[in-house]
């Protein structure tokens, strides 16, 4: 089966990510607190409003207790502080993911 990757980054895309999120119903979303659009709290926030079982990581280099509670509030899976090697966040990843690649099925979605 084929599966589908999905690399949005920055705002050279067409669409806003929750605009993307919603058309294309991603099983992993990698958010960063701080974005050009909205912040990752906010994305959070809305997607949850018509998507539960999306699974986010969100990654971050505020490392206060306000920003980690409230990502885990909205249903992130994981709170990531920046720097991170690249290998933890493929562990990260490869954990979320797991169940659904299973499945078959896997469209990622970074912003």
């Amino acid at each position: 089966m084929k599966q589908k990757v999905s690399e949005r980054a920055g705002t050279h895309a067409e669409s806003s990510p929750l605009e993307f999120i919603q058309q294309e119903n991603p099983d992993l979303l990698i958010a960063d607190i701080r974005m050009p659009d909205m912040d990752g709290l906010e994305l959070i926030e809305q997607i949850r409003m018509f998507n539960d079982v999306i699974r986010i990581i969100v990654l971050s280099g505020y490392d206060t207790f306000y920003y980690a509670q409230k990502a885990m509030q909205y249903g992130a899976e994981r709170y990531i502080l920046k720097p991170i090697e690249e290998d933890e966040l493929i562990v990260h990843i490869f954990n979320s993911v797991y169940e659904r690649f299973s499945q078959g099925r896997i469209l990622l979605h970074f912003c």
